[in-house]
C-alpha cells in the first residue's frame, strides 16, 4: 500500500507543477493615464515588477477612467497606477502593497483669475478635468461642489489648456515631489485633497497579489525615489 501512495505521488506530482506553470501568465496588458511621471517612473517600476516574475508585460495609455473600466470588465489585466478614491465602485479590482506614493488634486489657476479652494463652490466658473477627477472632486466636496465641470479625456492637456487662457481653472493631480518644487511662472494652483496611489489588478489574477506585491515592494526598494518630473 506504501508504494501504491508513493507511486501516486509520483505521478501526481508533474500534474501539479503543470498547474503551477499554466496560472503564471507569460505576457499581461496593463493600461494607463497619461501623466509625466506615470509614463517617466511609474510605467518603468511596473515593467521591471513583472519581468522579476519573469511576466512581459504591455502598456496601453487609455482616456481618463476608460482604462479601469476595461480592467473592471476583464479586458485587460490592470492599471499602471491609479488613486485609492476612485476604485471603490469595482469590486472585481485588487489593490496591491505597497502603495506608490501620495497623489494630490490640485486647482489650476490662470494668473489672472483668484486661486483658492472656495472657486469650487462658485456657480459662475467652469473647470475643465478628466471624468476621473470628477468621480475624486465630487466624492471629496460633494454637496459644496457647485462649479460647471467640462469633461475631457485626457489630463495631460489639462495645463495647457488653461496657459492658453482657453479656460481659467482645471483640475490635474501631483505627487510630493512636484508639490515640493517651485510653482512654475505661467500658473497657479492649490492643493485640494490627496489620495494613496496603488497598482491595480483583476481579480482572476487573485493568485498573483503576493508574488506582484513583493516584487513590487523590492522594486521601489531598488529605485530612485518616484517623482522628479515637472509639471509641463
Amino acid at each position: 500500500m506504501r508504494l501504491n501512495l508513493r507511486l501516486l505521488c509520483f505521478l501526481y506530482l508533474p500534474l501539479v507543477f503543470s498547474l503551477n506553470a499554466l496560472e503564471t501568465p507569460e505576457h499581461m496588458t496593463f493600461s494607463y493615464i497619461n501623466h509625466p511621471i506615470i509614463v517617466a517612473q511609474i510605467l518603468p517600476l511596473i515593467e521591471q515588477t513583472y519581468k522579476s516574475l519573469g511576466i512581459e508585460t504591455e502598456f496601453i495609455v487609455q482616456p481618463s477612467s476608460r482604462g479601469l473600466r476595461n480592467v473592471s470588465k476583464g479586458l485587460m489585466d490592470g492599471e499602471a497606477i491609479y488613486g485609492e478614491i476612485l476604485v471603490g465602485g469595482y469590486n472585481n479590482l485588487l489593490l496591491i502593497p505597497p502603495s506608490l506614493g501620495k497623489w494630490t488634486y490640485v486647482l489650476l489657476c490662470a494668473l489672472q483669475v483668484p486661486c483658492n479652494s472656495h472657486v469650487i463652490e462658485n456657480e459662475d466658473v467652469t473647470i475643465v478635468l478628466t471624468d476621473s477627477s470628477r468621480v475624486g472632486l465630487q466624492d471629496h466636496y460633494q454637496q459644496q461642489q457647485k462649479s460647471h465641470l467640462y469633461i475631457i479625456n485626457r489630463i495631460d492637456l489639462i495645463h495647457t489648456l488653461i496657459r492658453e487662457n482657453r479656460f481659467s481653472y482645471g483640475l490635474y493631480i501631483m505627487n510630493d515631489e512636484q508639490l515640493a518644487e517651485r510653482q512654475p511662472n505661467d500658473i497657479k494652483y492649490v492643493r485640494l485633497f490627496s489620495t494613496e496611489t496603488y497598482h491595480i489588478i483583476h481579480k482572476k489574477h487573485a493568485y498573483l497579489a503576493p508574488a506582484v506585491s513583493a516584487a513590487l515592494k523590492a522594486a521601489l526598494n531598488n529605485s530612485p525615489v518616484i517623482g522628479t518630473q515637472t509639471l509641463h
